[in-house]
């Protein structure tokens, strides 16, 4: 008689971390910056007179000169959408998981503080703005989790991380006196800064698809600018003036200041990687 057997269930691979992979990834960042300024202000007022009759006019001549400096800070939210690719490689030993990633992201983010001198901004008094702008920054972090089953090959893991930080600030800064004279410097540069971070990320059914939720805080570092203007002659009649005597005060203001920007981001993401096979 013929003898048959049951065949052996099919062996299914277990799952494993190691590997490359590739993904996207959107979220929301809750940035800051922060601006200091240094401002100082000159005004230096001058008596002239004339007169048609030749006479020598007593204060011909005579100078005043007044000055002022103004030491603060103003900081805005620098909020906005982001969204952008990333792209690492994991090393799986028993439980423990090390990766490196490397993620470019682009984002909305803009702020417009304001600074001013005297309560209320008053005429005469020193002010500034800093309109500050992140169009794009970039990672390259290490990772280390810790990973386990919560279903048979169905691994999640939590990690922590922490790398290099790089990306593009624009600034726009206006300094001057209310009223008076006033300087404008735009510029780009690319910071270079760290990051440190933590976050989730689990496969999607028996896929080699996963789906992660992270947090990183990021700081950028600080760069400055230095403006200064000089306004026009400002003439006023002063004093007792008739045909024979006129009297002028001419005023001439000049400011000069410096600022400095240093930008910190939060960043909240959610992010879709395919792991391919090792």
């Amino acid at each position: 008689m013929p003898i048959y057997t049951k065949a052996p269930p099919p062996v299914i691979p277990v799952w494993t971390w190691t590997g490359f992979y590739v993904g996207g990834n959107a979220g929301y960042s809750f940035g800051r910056a922060s601006t200091d300024y240094n401002e100082s202000f000159t005004s230096t007022s001058v008596v002239t007179a004339t007169t048609t009759g030749g006479i020598p006019v007593a204060g011909n001549g005579l100078t005043a000169t007044t000055a002022g400096t103004a030491l603060g800070n103003a900081a805005a939210d620098m909020n906005g959408w982001l969204a952008g690719v990333q792209a690492g490689y994991n090393w799986q030993v028993q439980q423990w998981v090390f990766g490196i990633e490397a993620d470019i992201q682009g984002t909305g983010q803009t702020d417009d503080p304001l600074f001013c001198g005297t309560p209320g901004c008053p005429a005469g008094s020193l002010y500034g703005t800093s309109a500050s702008k992140l169009p794009w920054f970039g990672t390259l972090h290490g990772r280390v989790g810790y990973s386990w089953n919560i279903a048979p090959n169905q691994p999640v893991m939590l990690y922590a991380t922490g790398g290099l930080a790089y990306g593009e600030v624009d600034e726009t800064y206006m300094e001057g006196v209310v009223g008076g004279p006033s300087s404008t410097l735009s510029f780009h540069s690319t910071r270079a800064g760290w990051t440190v971070g933590a976050g989730g990320e689990g496969r999607i059914g028996q896929t080699n698809w996963t789906m992660k939720l992270e947090y990183l805080y990021m700081d950028l570092g600080s760069d400055s600018g230095a403006l200064g203007a000089t306004g026009a002659p400002v003439k006023t009649l002063f004093g007792l003036n008739n045909s024979d005597f006129i009297h002028f005060i001419t005023t001439t203001t000049s400011f000069a200041g410096t600022a400095s920007t240093h930008v910190t981001d939060n960043i909240v993401r959610v992010g879709l990687n395919y792991k391919f096979p090792p």
